[in-house]
């Protein structure tokens, strides 16, 4: 029997994260000015044919899986990466008051999560991807210069997401507080804290190691385009 995360978009999107995104019981796709992502109940030509005719032309659209698919003709593949699934099932990270203020952030603040979203590529982040859940914040002044939050719910287990900061604010300690704010967060609410990183990124995986994630699956990442004509 597959797990729920072999398919964590579709199951967030056919479940707790439905009014997010449109579609029926075998293919759903985000809200574009939430998230690219689209789910299938089984990643094949019906259903790809499907999400096809849901969207409109020149969208993007991101595909997760468990394994390599095949993607068809009629899209064109942007990007192709490698992910590892990593899990908490272990906490590590002690929940205690953190040495930064971490502020709770709301709909007045998205401007701010979007520049900083779009200088440090997390991870797609659109003008209502906060409507996922909770995000948390470092400021200097005025000024947002790091970030992580919650994003998709699958089941009992809760991904965490948009962990980036400024490049000049590098090394300050802000990610780890903010990732260890949302993983006891989600651990309070007696859930199981679960992330994508790409396989390449030796350094966040040491931190996410030191926090307690495990590897639980390698995962295939493609943003691809429809394409017309």
């Amino acid at each position: 029997m597959s797990h729920l995360l072999d398919n964590p978009f579709y199951n967030a999107l056919i479940a707790k994260n439905i009014d997010l995104s449109d579609g029926d019981e075998n293919v759903r796709v985000l809200h574009a000015d939430v998230g690219p992502f689209a789910g299938m109940k089984t990643v094949n030509r019906h259903n790809f044919d499907q999400l096809y005719a849901m969207i409109p032309d020149e969208r993007v659209v991101a595909v997760v899986a468990a394994y390599e698919i095949e993607v068809p003709a009629n899209w064109k593949v942007i990007r192709h990466m490698l992910l590892y699934q990593m899990v908490c099932n272990n906490l590590q990270a002690p929940n205690k008051p953190s040495a930064h203020i971490l502020t709770l952030l709301n709909e007045s603040h998205v401007p701010l999560m979007v520049e900083l979203t779009a200088l440090t590529n997390p991870g797609p982040f659109g003008e209502r991807t906060i409507k996922f859940g909770d995000y948390f914040g470092v400021f200097d002044g005025e000024k947002l210069v790091a970030m992580t939050g919650i994003r998709a719910s699958v089941g009992p287990y809760r991904e965490v997401s948009a962990v980036c900061t400024h490049p000049d604010y590098v090394g300050k300690g802000y990610a780890a507080a903010l990732i260890t704010r949302v993983i006891n967060l989600i651990v309070e609410r007696g859930c199981i804290p679960y992330l994508h990183v790409r396989k390449d990124n030796t350094n966040a995986i040491r931190v996410y190691e030191r926090l307690g994630f495990v590897s639980r699956h390698e995962m295939v990442f493609n943003i691809i385009k429809k394409v017309v004509g």
